[in-house]
């Protein structure tokens, strides 16, 4: 599922391709994919308006509209948004120019396709089919029933490292890997970002929050800042599904040291284990039992 470092670099893009455009029409593959009301519904409020800006919020996606309205989607499982321009040809959506667009197999399951004046296009790709799309007024924010109990952004100047222990502390009998995976005490984290923040810090997931030393969620919050800054940087995490805007693939990949390397030497220096797999709350969790301690 792509996570914050994913949609921040999505969000980033539409910023640079799509604000300022003025949506046409609007074409989806099925009637479910809309959440908050009908298909005819959505058109109608879209259609006609201008794309004023890109935000996110957690996980999901918001496009501001100049009619007061703002567009949610959660990009779920396999989902991500793509700006450029598509023919439809017995009834595929084929990419009109040559390149990663056209020939990459993850950006051809196209399941909604907002079409601007000018011509240009902002496609949904989402093999699985999880992906969803809302509506709301842009006013109403603080009173969304999913974005009002979101926890804080952890890059936020103002989400300091007390206000971090403070989250990480709250009253839970869940392991450390559950509570930074929990969308209502802190944003964005997900399964890759999580396993590599714990890794680095040398924190074993299934510690319980309150056993970890004062010393160790110092460094734990300065990794988590660190990792998710880098998988910006790298353009996101392209494992599996997710491509940018342009439908390319973003490389933080290739910095994993501890997702899905199961069974591989373990890259911190001087440890020589090996990373090991377990699931934790129903999460696949990759980790070393040598050098990340387990916190009871």
């Amino acid at each position: 599922m792509p996570e914050l470092p994913e949609v921040t670099t999505t969000v980033n893009g539409l910023n640079k391709t799509v604000v300022g455009r003025i949506i046409s029409d609007v074409w989806a593959d099925w009637a479910r994919l809309i959440r908050d009301c009908s298909m005819d519904k959505f058109r109608l409020r879209v259609v006609g308006a201008k794309i004023t800006n890109a935000r996110r919020r957690a996980k999901n996606i918001l496009i501001d509209l100049d009619n007061g309205d703002t567009i949610l989607v959660h990009m779920k499982m396999t989902g991500h948004l793509l700006f450029g321009r598509w023919r439809s040809c017995d009834g595929k959506w084929i990419a009109t120019t040559e390149g990663s667009l056209r020939n990459d197999p993850y950006n051809g399951h196209i399941r909604m396709m907002i079409t601007f004046e000018d011509g240009a296009q902002l496609a949904l790709s989402d093999l699985r089919r999880f992906a969803k799309v809302g509506i709301f007024r842009t006013d109403a924010e603080h009173n969304h029933a999913e974005l009002s109990k979101l926890g804080p952004e952890p890059l936020e100047p103002a989400f300091t490292l007390l206000a971090f222990k403070e989250c990480i502390v709250k009253k839970t009998s869940r392991s450390i890997k559950q509570v930074l995976l929990d969308q209502t005490r802190i944003s964005g984290i997900g399964n890759i970002y999580a396993d590599e923040m714990l890794f680095r810090s040398g924190i074993h997931p299934k510690s319980n929050p309150f056993a970890i030393p004062n010393k160790k969620l110092s460094l734990l919050y300065k990794t988590m800042r660190n990792i998710l800054r880098e998988g910006i940087e790298f353009g996101g995490d392209s494992m599996s599904d997710y491509r940018n805007i342009l439908g390319e693939r973003g490389s933080f990949q290739e910095k994993h040291l501890a997702y899905r390397r199961t069974g591989l030497k373990c890259l911190e220096r001087g440890c020589g284990g090996k990373i090991t797999r377990s699931v934790i709350g129903g999460r696949g969790s990759h980790f070393c039992l040598t050098h990340q301690m387990l916190y009871t």
